[in-house]
């Protein structure tokens, strides 16, 4: 019960802040928050980096069956990383709901320096990829204490 709130808690802090995003800022307006990071709007029609722009039903149904598949594998999972499976389904959760509503999903976050960037993400990518960290920093420790 307890994982279902903070999943329900990740995935509302996720659409809440895009949401904010969305309402507040205008598109071309870039906000700088930190020498390195500002507020920038950008519609993503396909998935990380670019990639599959304008595939949006594909993605979105493919989402859907992959999101599935994790929620099982959450439930069914009994180890201790369950976390790990929180805070991808709630990013997946995120982005899959901004596909189904809205068409395109909603990224605000822009990292920078000079003239490098690196693409526009959100909340839900945050927690997609400290998840994925996690996930091999937990197989690298089990790999490890196999060896020993």
């Amino acid at each position: 019960m307890v994982n279902c709130v903070i999943l329900a808690l990740l995935f509302l802090v996720d659409v809440f802040t895009k949401d904010i995003a969305f309402r507040t800022l205008a598109f071309g307006q870039n906000i700088a928050l930190a020498p390195m990071i500002s507020l920038c709007l950008a519609k993503n029609y396909g998935l990380g980096f670019g990639l599959g722009q304008n595939w949006t039903q594909l993605i979105l149904i493919a989402n859907l069956i992959i999101l599935l598949i994790f929620s099982y594998v959450f439930y069914k999972n009994k180890e201790n990383n369950k976390f790990i499976w929180i805070l991808v389904l709630a990013g997946g959760f995120g982005n899959c709901f901004d596909r189904y509503f809205l068409g395109f999903v909603r990224d605000f976050i822009l990292i920078s320096w000079g003239t490098w960037s690196w693409p526009i993400f959100n909340i839900a990518d945050i927690y997609i990829s400290i998840a994925f960290i996690l996930l091999i920093g937990t197989n690298k420790s089990h790999a490890t204490q196999k060896n020993i």
